[in-house]
């Protein structure tokens, strides 16, 4: 039996822009991002044998969709029933799954600030190839 890969692929949706804003009225952000994501990425993964998850993070901190959500939650079941089993309340299980998903948001959050940086820098019009290298600069 091969072991279990996943293909994960994150984006970063803002519902307040225009492009947006027809499917956060409807409920459906998260699923829409989803929907783009499966059509670009699933076929391919299934061909490979790989499963593939599209996780959304909308800029005001919401994760999905509910298959995403559900996933990130059960990174951590093993660790609450372990907790429970020793006789504690879950708490510790239930505040590292608090610090883990801050710490995606931060990552996310951090992530839209490099790309609207470099998008509304007054360079962006020669089109760097490489953001991230202005975003980090060499040390030296």
């Amino acid at each position: 039996m091969r072991p279990c890969v996943i293909a994960i692929d994150a984006t970063v949706v803002s519902p307040t822009l225009p492009s947006y804003i027809s499917e956060t009225l409807k409920g459906n952000l998260f699923d829409d991002a989803a929907e783009i994501k499966n059509a670009n990425h699933l076929q391919g993964c299934n061909e490979r044998e790989r499963g593939f998850l599209p996780i959304a993070f909308n800029v005001h901190g919401g994760v999905g969709p509910d298959i995403a959500r559900q996933w990130l939650h059960s990174i951590f079941a093993a660790s609450f029933v372990r907790e429970r089993m020793m006789g504690r309340s879950g708490v510790d299980t239930a505040r590292r799954r608090e610090l883990f998903m801050q710490s995606l948001h931060a990552v996310s959050t951090k992530g839209t600030d490099m790309m609207l940086s470099y998008c509304l820098s007054p360079n962006s019009s020669s089109r760097d190839t490489n953001p991230r290298a202005r975003a980090y600069p060499a040390r030296g």
